[in-house]
């Protein structure tokens, strides 16, 4: 599923119990050049949703992804791969070239 909340667009799926799960935050931030928009990628890793880290950043022209060093929280940080589909799906549909 997809919801805007700001100027960012949420991402994920629901639970059988109701819970929202594997949420990614996208937020619209000038890629490197100053020439158009890169997305930066946020991941909730716990269930309260409290607790955003950025993972890398996508731009739309090429859909590339661009996974970042972490640091130390690379340790724990496990990605699921349901919200990598959901990430993947929302660059497919809004790619500027198809």
């Amino acid at each position: 599923m997809e919801e805007r909340e700001g100027s960012s667009t949420r991402l994920f799926n629901i639970a059988p119990n109701g819970l929202k799960v594997d949420v990614m935050y996208l937020t619209p931030v000038p890629n490197a050049d100053g020439s158009g928009t890169d997305y930066r990628i946020e991941y909730v890793a716990d269930f309260t949703g409290t607790e955003r880290v950025c993972i890398g950043h996508c731009d739309l022209s090429m859909g590339n992804l661009r996974f970042d060093n972490v640091g130390e929280d690379a340790k724990w940080l496990g990605v699921s791969h349901k919200a990598v589909q959901l990430l993947v799906d929302w660059i497919d549909r809004n790619l500027e070239v198809q």
